[in-house]
């Protein structure tokens, strides 16, 4: 997520079969979550993993993306196939009534990036007086078979690097 130009937020993990792995930095600092429904652990660098208690969001990270209002094909050459979608601000998890449209590319590796601006919006859901007033999100999905399974961590003792 970028605002004004500058990233704000990167989450970079995977997801398979309903668990995931995710390292999130904001602000120069970096914290991993790891997620096995109906469990998750989060670990900061140095310290041990340490059990979250109460609700974990969960689910597949491309279901968002499945229901466009509407969707057509941009164009189609040999860096991919880009597609135009539109989608209730709400499906992506934003604020507001206005839709949004994504710009989605399929490149032949089966690399699928889905990019969006949004406004950014006050806690009323008003328009935030902030230089550039939009937020840039840019999500990159990359096949990667053959993986490890996410296991449950050692909870209590830190993490290999």
């Amino acid at each position: 997520m970028s605002v004004g130009g500058s990233v704000a937020t990167e989450a970079k993990g995977r997801w398979t079969s309903g668990n995931s792995e995710f390292v999130v930095t904001s602000g120069g600092a970096s914290i991993t979550y790891r997620t096995i429904p109906p469990s998750s652990w989060v670990l900061e660098p140095g310290k041990p993993w340490v059990a979250v208690d109460g609700q974990i969001p969960s689910g597949d990270p491309l279901d968002a993306l499945s229901h466009p209002s509407s969707a057509s094909i941009v164009s189609t050459d040999s860096s991919g196939t880009r597609i135009g979608a539109v989608y209730p601000a709400a499906s992506l998890g934003l604020a507001g009534s206005k839709p949004v449209s994504v710009d989605l590319t399929v490149a032949p590796d089966s690399t699928i990036t889905a990019r969006y601006d949004a406004p950014l919006t006050t806690a009323s859901g008003s328009a935030a007086p902030s230089p550039g007033g939009v937020a840039s999100a840019q999500t990159v999905l990359t096949p990667m078979p053959n993986q490890d399974p996410i296991a449950v961590p050692p909870v209590g003792s830190p993490a290999a690097s």
